[in-house]
């Protein structure tokens, strides 16, 4: 059949979904990016992909292929929806677990022998033939009222068999289906833990649920007016079928668009790395802190708010002696450079001075000798490297404390508690990596 006025609506969003392949090629290459892979983007571009065939193959189906036997629509509808909501539900399921998972290693105080017992019953669905075995036990109840469907029906031309009584039966099926697969999203998502979500996934999650349930509204609504009104133009626009695909574009830009569009908006891929702690072997070690402090001070309005704070309460001169070490690093480091440090902030009585410095000056001065008399024209590798970590610890030590307790350190306070569970979460999922590559 050839391309009608009526076909606008399913035309529009056949073509608006040739968007959606690159970006979930994108959302896949870059599963590493920190905006991205505490989605476990790699499980859920399974089902995202079934969702993108959906958007792009449904709507050319319903233009192009009228002719078509109506067997590609029940496939698209009745075998690849649940399909995907399955396997979106156990990345989900995978998520709450790893979040609760990360949150007793963060905070064991909290936790107690029931909650232990029942993390370690649900670790079990970390393991993907678990997974697998699961997703099939679910399907085939989901799947089986389907199978029910007169095999002439499959055959008949797509504009035929997809508006008989018996297809529109199992479409209601499905939507009842489609609902309680949703109540199951919406209540995993109150399990996802507020310590460890620094990322949105519950919201993510719940917004899914709202907008999925507008959409199925909307399809029952438009069901009702084409059997109403009784127009056959308005049955002609094929409008459930419309608002089903929006509702797969709905999963994609929650769950694909949104999280890329973040990963392009974000400055984080261009930061300077800082080493993180072996946390699996100390979580609270001194190396850990360091670095968070460090990370943190990098920012420039991050670090005028802790000198405003130490300049009311403390000393300035470890943090400017800090900031004054970051720029030598950042630029030449020559002899000369090297040597307006030391004497700024490794001298007696010099400008900076600091109890660190104090400490060792007489080291530094030594190494500067020795290096002029080799004639040097620059200073190795990280030459001032002790003298910034014997900084970070003085701060750590004699600022910190006082300023997590002050109206300006609550940025650092949730700052603090952000990059440690980042960093128990990556432990957790490297372990889950361990899983599926065994």
């Amino acid at each position: 059949m050839a391309v009608v006025a009526s076909d606008a609506p399913m035309l529009v969003l056949f073509i608006v979904g040739w968007y959606l392949p690159p970006v979930l090629w994108i959302y896949y290459r870059r599963a590493r990016h920190i905006c991205l892979k505490y989605r476990l983007p790699r499980r859920t571009a399974v089902p995202m992909l079934l969702f993108t065939v959906y958007a792009i193959v449904m709507p050319a189906t319903s233009v192009f292929g009228k002719d078509w036997p109506s067997f590609g629509s029940y496939v698209l509808t009745f075998i690849v929806i649940p399909m995907a909501l399955v396997f979106f539900i156990i990345t989900e399921t995978m998520i709450v677990v790893l979040f609760q998972i990360t949150e007793l290693l963060m905070l064991p105080q909290s936790s107690t022998p029931r909650k232990v017992r029942r993390l370690i019953l649900y670790r079990w669905l970390l393991h993907p033939p678990i997974q697998i075995f699961l997703a099939a036990l679910v399907l085939v109840g989901l799947v089986t009222p389907f199978l029910r469907v007169d095999a002439k029906t499959l055959f008949l031309p797509d504009a035929v068999g997809t508006v008989s009584p018996q297809y529109q039966e199992l479409t209601l099926i499905l939507i009842v289906e489609v609902v309680c697969l949703l109540l199951l999203v919406l209540i995993l998502s109150w399990y996802i833990s507020h310590v460890v979500d620094n990322f949105g996934l519950r919201r993510s999650y719940q917004q899914t649920f709202h907008g999925i349930i507008l959409v199925l509204v909307l399809i029952v609504l438009a069901r009702v007016a084409a059997d109403g009104v009784r127009d056959d133009t308005l049955r002609s626009l094929r409008l459930p079928s419309f608002f089903s695909v929006v509702g797969a574009h709905t999963m994609l830009y929650f769950h694909v668009f949104l999280p890329v569009r973040a990963m392009r908006a974000s400055r984080d891929a261009t930061l300077r790395r800082v080493q993180r702690s072996p946390s699996r072997i100390h979580p609270h070690s001194m190396l850990e802190k360091k670095a968070i402090l460090e990370k943190f001070l990098m920012d420039d309005d991050r670090f005028r708010n802790v000198l405003t704070f130490a300049r009311m309460e403390y000393t300035t001169e470890p943090l400017l002696a800090l900031q004054a070490i970051t720029a030598f690093e950042a630029g030449e480091p020559s002899l000369s450079a090297a040597s307006r440090l030391v004497a700024q902030c490794l001298s007696p009585r010099c400008e900076l001075e600091t109890d660190v410095g104090k400490r060792l000056s007489l080291a530094y001065h030594d190494k500067l000798d020795e290096l002029r008399n080799a004639d040097a024209p620059r200073t190795p590798p990280q030459f001032f490297h002790a003298f910034r970590q014997e900084l970070l610890v003085w701060i750590l030590h004699e600022l910190v404390p006082a300023f997590t307790e002050h109206p300006l350190g609550v940025e650092y306070v949730a700052f603090m508690r952000l990059e440690k569970s980042m960093d128990r979460l990556n432990v957790v999922l490297a372990c889950v990596e361990d899983l599926d590559t065994s």
